[in-house]
């Protein structure tokens, strides 16, 4: 979607009456009607602007729309859309306004940032989100690989919008490093906006023919009209059936798709068989194996309601699944294989697990690093000082290393442990001390401060901080705690410090007002 496009939106506050007239370029029909034919506009989607469209073009069998931004997706639009059996197409252009389209982190909260906009129109998981790249957009191949991780953890179809040319594209370079980084990157679903013909009827529309990346890609929607000042404000595109579009309206017939493996188990290095069954048999299609989140091999043809493929796994837990997607979408719906199948290559081992450190301060963090056998699930289990027994904290999955780690940060003494089928993992505590007390007598200059810590340790370090205006911070001196975690520093003020402006406080609190005051700090001995 162009910058052009979006000035056009801000000057144009009305709707105009339209004419066919002058409106449509001249094309020879379309050679393949596989193709399906929609628009994507800034405009949002109205009983009236879908009536101008369809007198100017015909009725577009999808509509593409920003996710998030000035210009974005109402449910409202959903409604009129639902109305008019129109599907959607969904982007998302807040990258490339806020200028963030580099770096993997920034992919993922790009993705974030638009999972969630789906989620707040209850867009079923399995629909496609496309991220916009213009033609200027500077993204690299970490923002690229950000977004389709990120997208495809949220349960969502990753896809890019952009300039698909081989040799000035930035999109196709930094596409194809992806993909060459990691093979699975090639998945993506690909908008491609080149190759433009210009805008046509959809009885005129041209055989779908875009320009695809030079390296692995699923190219299935085509911006090959672009709006040029007569109205209405509309691009014209074109999508194949294996688009990942939100199908409002479908009468499609339901499938289902079921995973088995043989055998049952194995060991590393063996072959294992994996057949799935689509029901029902007459559906034509094709099932694509998967291990987690990655392919096992290319899409399996469909024959008399099966499909098989053999393959070897590493040692591990492993998550199988199958994805049916049927030839014609208008037909058959797409299905996939529910519960996924657990799958064990090898024996499992009993977790362990490590803590960061065994006793932190209050508001600080340690990590918990657990060792158990790749793709395993591993629950970390929590136990505060006053619960009687263990809550789920959080599920891990061990990589194919066996490794897996959580941030904690507890605010009080807690026992943690770790489990799956067989764990047998003794707890382990983790202590929080912060200063509970922190009082201060002052004679004359001589100020004396005393406190304790909790728990109790002997032997800690506790150093007394004021601040005077200003936010400078200065150190009144430290001491290691004795018996009970009791404290006492004694500290000597400058003669010209208004000292009357020092108040009690804690470890976390400080006096209102600007006035100077109070707090303590504990360190290991």
């Amino acid at each position: 979607m162009t910058q052009r496009r979006r000035l056009r939106a801000l000057l144009t506050s009305s709707l105009l009456i339209l004419t066919v007239a002058g409106t449509v370029s001249s094309m020879p029909a379309r050679a393949d009607t596989t193709a399906r034919w929609g628009v994507d506009s800034v405009n949002p989607i109205t009983q009236t602007f879908v009536n101008q469209i369809t007198s100017a073009f015909g009725q577009p069998d999808f509509f593409g729309r920003y996710l998030g931004g000035t210009y974005a997706l109402t449910s409202a639009e959903v409604t009129v859309a639902t109305s008019n059996s129109i599907d959607l197409l969904l982007v998302d252009n807040r990258p490339i306004h806020n200028k963030a389209t580099t770096g993997y982190f920034t992919g993922q909260q790009a993705a974030d940032a638009a999972a969630d906009s789906a989620h707040a129109l209850n867009v079923p998981q399995g629909v496609g989100l496309f991220v916009d790249f213009e033609a200027s957009t500077d993204m690299d191949w970490l923002f690229i690989e950000g977004w389709y991780d990120e997208v495809t953890q949220r349960g969502y179809v990753p896809g890019f919008y952009a300039n698909t040319i081989p040799a000035n594209s930035k999109f196709n370079a930094a596409y194809c490093t992806a993909v060459n980084d990691l093979s699975k990157y090639g998945n993506s679903y690909i908008w491609s906006s080149v190759r433009s013909p210009g805008r046509t009827s959809k009885a005129n529309a041209p055989a779908y023919n875009p320009v695809t990346p030079s390296c692995a890609a699923q190219t299935v929607v085509w911006q090959y009209g672009l709006a040029g000042g007569s109205p209405p404000n509309v691009d014209t595109d074109e999508a194949t059936t294996a688009a990942p579009l939100w199908h409002l309206v479908s009468h499609a017939v339901q499938t289902s798709v079921d995973i088995s493996a043989s055998p049952t188990s194995a060991n590393p290095g063996d072959t294992v068989t994996l057949t799935s069954t689509v029901a029902p048999s007459t559906a034509p299609g094709k099932v694509q194996f998967y291990d987690g989140g990655t392919p096992l091999g290319s899409a399996v043809t469909v024959a008399n309601g099966t499909a098989s493929t053999s393959t070897t796994l590493a040692a591990g837990i492993h998550t199988l699944r199958s994805v049916f997607t049927p030839t014609d979408l208008s037909a058959f719906t797409t299905s996939e294989s529910d519960p996924p199948l657990k799958y064990q290559v090898g024996p499992i081992s009993d977790p362990t697990f490590t803590l960061g450190t065994n006793v932190i301060a209050a508001g600080q963090t340690t990590k918990v690093i657990v060792n158990g056998t790749p793709g395993d699930s591993v629950d970390v289990l929590v136990k505060g000082a006053a619960s009687s027994q263990y809550s789920t904290l959080a599920t891990l999955y061990p990589n194919s290393s066996g490794v897996a780690s959580l941030i904690i940060s507890p605010s009080t003494t807690s026992s943690y442990a770790v489990r799956n089928a067989s764990s047998t993992t003794a707890p382990r505590s983790l202590l929080v001390k912060a200063v509970q007390s922190l009082a201060v007598k002052i004679s004359g200059r001589t100020a004396y401060f005393t406190g304790h810590i909790a728990p109790s340790l002997v032997g800690r370090v506790v150093t007394v901080y004021y601040y005077v205006q200003g936010g400078h911070v200065m150190s009144a001196g430290s001491t290691k705690t004795t018996t009970g975690g009791q404290f006492r520093v004694t500290h000597v003020f400058p003669a010209h410090l208004a000292i009357n402006t020092f108040a009690q406080t804690d470890a976390d609190s400080y006096n209102a007002a600007g006035r100077s005051s109070l707090h303590t700090d504990t360190t290991g001995s």
